[in-house]
């Protein structure tokens, strides 16, 4: 149960570093949490490959349409599918100026060489039908 413990708090702290990476707008500490060869589909259903292609792609955002935005970390469930592999699903609150979104991620991270990173991760958005 113990280095179930210690997985847990490495796959948490995995999140920790976007989170900073978002806070700081930094593109290179925000895909640090990733393998290199990472899939990442965000919430236009863009398809990034690859850590590079992460953090440029997030520096690009927080130079455009997410300038100033902020992210705030919410539920988070983790599955272990294998020792070495995790399935993880997500939620952060978006705020851009007065808008505020929930966005939920399902992750799959995976123990590469004793190091925890994610191998996957594909966001949304959820769809808030309009009121009657």
């Amino acid at each position: 149960m113990a280095d179930m413990d210690q997985d847990e708090k490495a796959i948490e702290a995995l999140f920790d570093i976007q989170g900073e990476g978002w806070a700081r707008a930094d593109g290179e500490l925000f895909a640090s949490a990733f393998a290199d060869d990472a899939d990442f589909i965000n919430i236009t259903a863009t398809a990034l490959r690859g850590k590079d292609e992460i953090a440029r792609h997030h520096t690009q955002l927080w130079a455009t349409v997410y300038k100033g935005a902020t992210i705030t970390p919410g539920a988070m469930r983790i599955r272990f599918m294998r020792p070495d592999v995790a399935l993880i699903e997500r939620e952060v609150t978006l705020r851009m100026g007065e808008i505020k979104r929930r966005a939920h991620a399902l992750v799959v991270a995976a123990r590469n060489d004793g190091r925890w990173e994610i191998e996957a991760l594909h966001n949304m958005l959820p769809f808030a039908p309009a009121s009657p």
